[in-house]
């Protein structure tokens, strides 16, 4: 400890020459396979739902069993990594693509099946899901690019 002027002392940390061990990296890892394997576990759930035909209270119980977890996972997240101010900004300009992107692009596919330059088809759940996650990567690589 340095002793400036009797009165103020600084803590100056020694140089040891090897690089900080990054523990954000690795939590934001775990925490990103933990949120895959929550999705994994839901869709599965749903898929067994979809032929099994048991008693209401079991197939509630099946039902809100995922998302349990997917809700202690989003509680203990908080412990495990938090973003910086930067990651959170780049997150929510991500998300703002990626909701603007889906919302022009069925007002665009509705146009064009209105006009009947596109054949009508229905929407799936699945194709809804997959296309808000491939828009939210593209709003992702799209954001960070002014920081990288």
């Amino acid at each position: 400890m340095l002793y400036i002027t009797g009165t103020m002392k600084i803590d100056a940390p020694a140089f040891t020459g090897t690089p900080v061990h990054d523990k954000r990296s690795r939590n934001k890892l775990v925490l990103g396979a933990m949120g895959f394997l929550c999705g994994i576990l839901v869709t599965s759930t749903g898929r067994f739902l979809a032929d099994y035909h048991g008693p209401w209270g079991i197939r509630l119980g099946l039902v809100l069993a995922p998302w349990a977890l997917v809700g202690l996972l989003a509680v203990f997240s908080r412990r495990l990594y938090q973003a910086d101010e930067l990651e959170a900004l780049i997150n929510r300009q991500a998300l703002a693509f990626a909701f603007y992107a889906a919302l022009f692009g069925l007002v665009v596919v509705h146009q064009l099946q209105s006009a009947g330059f596109v054949a009508v088809f229905a929407w799936t759940t699945p194709q809804l899901i997959m296309g808000m996650v491939l828009l939210m990567a593209a709003g992702i690589l799209w954001s960070k690019r002014r920081y990288i």
